[in-house]
């Protein structure tokens, strides 16, 4: 496994700003790992409706200012798998998602994942083993899971291992099927 470089802590979120993703929470988040994480830097990549934009922008303007934070609107897919394997953690705090196709793309880039409880993290990641689960919403439980990843190299090479050793064909939409038609088997939803 690669280690950690001296460089900062780099965390990223992928997807829509809006209140359904609980953007504004992410930069709640920035602004409390900034006390317990001298060097963190996070990307953000993606739009919203106006409204919900330009009060997230408001509200991100000195984390941009500092350097601590970096928007990006849009990003061809190529470019957006190396910025997903330049990246330490990706943070998905979702008040809601159906499946979550940021979170199937980071772990197919081997990048662990801190995500809400949410369809595709509960599809995706077992908590602690590819990636973590935070259950609620509180900033402090989420800085606390960040920071651990931070501090405990031991767990982070870990759960980096585990992701490259997966059979990264359980990303692809055939493996997720297949899961799916397995679960559905299991709790006899449906018959061989």
């Amino acid at each position: 496994i690669q280690g950690r470089t001296s460089k900062a802590w780099e965390l990223i979120y992928v997807g829509k700003l809006e209140e359904r993703r609980n953007s504004l929470f992410l930069l709640d988040i920035l602004g409390e790992v900034q006390k317990r994480i001298e060097d963190v830097h996070l990307t953000v990549i993606g739009t919203g409706e106006k409204n919900y934009t330009d009060n997230w922008m408001r509200k991100a303007k000195p984390y941009i200012e500092s350097g601590v934070l970096t928007y990006i609107e849009r990003m061809e897919q190529s470019q957006l798998r190396q910025m997903y394997c330049n990246s330490d953690l990706m943070v998905f705090p979702s008040n809601y998602d159906i499946f979550g196709m940021v979170l199937l793309e980071a772990m197919f880039c081997d990048l662990p994942v801190i995500s809400s409880y949410n369809g595709g993290a509960d599809t995706l990641i077992n908590s602690g083993d590819n990636g973590i689960i935070v259950d609620n919403f509180d900033v402090n439980d989420w800085c606390d899971a960040i920071y651990e990843m931070y501090s405990n190299d031991t767990k982070y090479n870990r759960i980096k291992l585990n992701l490259i050793e997966d059979d990264h064909a359980r990303y692809t939409w055939d493996g997720i099927a297949k899961n799916y038609i397995m679960e559905l088997k299991k709790r006899n939803v449906i018959k061989d």
